[in-house]
Order: C-alpha cells, then structure tokens, then sequence
C-alpha cells in the first residue's frame, strides 16, 4: 500500500499543479480602447478594435504597436504571473512549494492579462492578477446630498447576550429577523439612519420545521437604532444609539405532566446603549455586514447598570424616495 501511494504522489503532485495542467500555451486576450478608429499590430498581424488577439504565454514581453490616425506608438506588455498558478496551487497547500516548484518549470504559469485597453500614449501596460479586485474594492457606491432611502433587510445570524432577573446570564445564537428603516444623506458620504428591528433565535439556518423534545430555552430582541454612517470605497461604517427590548423565555411543555419538569417563565427588560455596525456594499443599493448593539443601563424592569447585547449578520436593501432607481453592483 505504501510503494502504491508513493508511485501515486508524483501524479498528485502534478495534478495539483494548476498552471501546468489548466493553462494553455495560447490563450486570447481581448484588446478594446476608448479612442476610435484604434489598431494594434501584434506580430505581423494587424487588429481594429476592439478584437481578440491569440498570444503564447511566455516570460518575455509582448511587443505590439498601437496605431491611430496620427500616431503610431510602440508598447509592450508586460508579463505576469498567471491567476491559476498564483491561486490554483493553495488548494494543494500541503504539498506546497513543491506545486509551485513544477509549475516554475513551464511557461504556461504566465499572462497578459485577459483584457486590456489600449491608447496611443501608453508605452508599457502591466497586467496584474490583483486588478479585478483592484478595479472591485476600488469603487465607489456614494450617494447624493439630500437623497432619502427606505430601507429593509434581515438580521441573517444573530448571537444573544442576555441577564434576565433572577436568572443570570445567558447566550444564544440563531437566525432570522427583520429590519425596517430609513436614511439621509446630509452629504454624499454621510448619513443618518433610523432602523427597527427583531432578530430572532430560530434553530435551523433556512425555514423549516423543528420539533424540540423537553424544556428549551428562547430568545430574542427588539431594538431601535440610530446612527451615524460614513462610507469610504465600498465600506460603510456606522456608530449611535440603541433601545432594545430583550426577551427570555423557557419553554416547558411538559410542566404538570411530568415529575420534575420546571415551570415555564419569560423575563423582559428594556435598556440603553450604544450601536456600532460595518458593512461591504456589494452594489449600491445592496449591502451585507454586521451590526453589534451593546446596552449598559436598563430600565426596566429594574433601574440598574447591567451589559447586554445582541450581535446580527444581516443584509440590507434599499430604495431611494426622491430619485430614480438603478440598480449597479460593478
């Protein structure tokens, strides 16, 4: 079995290799520019753009000469390491370096960029396998002064941290809830937010039925929330206030039937805090994150200082009130 295994690892090792077995020694690149009546000669071939040129993977620079109708200017492209060997061979990270060891042995591992845009004044392009997340966490989703959104979402994940009177503390987690809300840009990168929310603490991660067997506890909160939002790049970040109202609850369906179960009981409280949120906007209407709402002092149904919290992953969709919709993601 051994010997076996060990005959087989040289196979492994070269099918974990991504850019030996994936990569093609020609491949097409797609050339466009956004000036008109633009060509490029690429070896003794002449393109009008836009148009898809084959090249050969090489580590050498790609000469191309790029031609308008007042100048003829000559460019490179550089060469890069491919994505699929840059990428590829982390699935095989225990093997590694040696993946990457036999990749370094071909030239397929290289590339120049699977898109390009061509000017008249450029002398040197640089692909690079950082650029499309480059070009994705470059953007920007700012809004416009005065603009209003209505906004409605869902607490996806939610984790409970809670004292209920005469109980003791307690934590949860689990899933579900719903956001409503509003918000205003006082400028195209700040605004305000009013939400209310519950999230709750249903077991199973998608809408089915759960049968429980015996006492359980239940929990779940409601809070109202605002605060103040500043966006930078595709982040938006967001800090204010909250009141939340917390529920506790042991279920006992069993009391009376069955010789210790314990007493049902429900505890309520109400309190103050703080709130502090993070979220990626994945289009400009769309955006996922997290919300931490912490209160300090409760008010009912005692006044007391006394931590609790409730921590929810949500999704938020809006909807703009006094501007036309359009939706963008890239």
């Amino acid at each position: 079995m051994k010997k076996s295994a060990l005959l087989l690892l040289p196979i492994i090792l070269l099918l974990t290799s991504c850019a030996t077995v994936f990569n093609r020694k020609e491949y097409n690149i797609k050339l466009t520019s956004k000036q008109p009546n633009l060509k490029v000669k690429v070896n003794d071939s002449v393109y009008t753009l836009p148009a898809k040129v084959k090249v050969q993977r090489s580590k050498q620079d790609l000469p191309i000469t790029v031609i308008s109708d007042s100048v003829t200017k000559q460019a490179v492209v550089e060469y890069a390491m491919s994505p699929v060997f840059f990428y590829g061979n982390l699935g095989a990270f225990e093997f590694c370096p040696i993946p990457y060891g036999i990749d370094l042995l071909t030239q397929k591992r290289f590339y120049y960029g699977k898109k390009l845009v061509l000017d008249d004044t450029t002398s040197v392009y640089k692909p690079s396998v950082f650029n499309p997340y480059k070009k994705y966490f470059g953007k920007t989703f700012y809004g416009e002064k005065g603009q209003l959104n209505f906004i409605a979402g869902m607490p996806y994940g939610n984790l409970f941290y809670m004292q209920p009177r005469n109980i003791g503390p307690k934590t949860m987690g689990g899933f579900f809830g719903l956001m409503v809300g509003a918000e205003y840009y006082y400028t195209p990168r700040k605004f305000l937010q009013l939400t209310a929310s519950i999230s709750l603490d249903v077991f199973a991660p998608v809408p089915v039925g759960v049968d429980y067997f015996g006492d359980y506890e239940r929990m779940r909160s409601r809070y109202f929330t605002l605060t103040n939002n500043y966006i930078t790049k595709r982040m938006i970040f967001g800090y204010g206030i909250n009141y939340s109202i917390y529920s506790w609850e042991l279920v006992s369906p069993d009391y009376g039937e069955i010789p210790f179960a314990p007493a049902p009981s429900k505890k309520n409280s109400h309190a103050f805090g703080t709130s502090l949120s993070i979220h990626h906007q994945v289009a400009n209407y769309f955006s996922v994150g997290v919300t931490y709402n912490p209160t300090f002092y409760s008010v009912f149904p005692k006044q007391e200082w006394l931590y609790q919290h409730t921590i929810s992953f949500e999704a938020i969709f809006r909807l703009p009130a006094n501007k036309k919709f359009k939706f963008r993601w890239k």
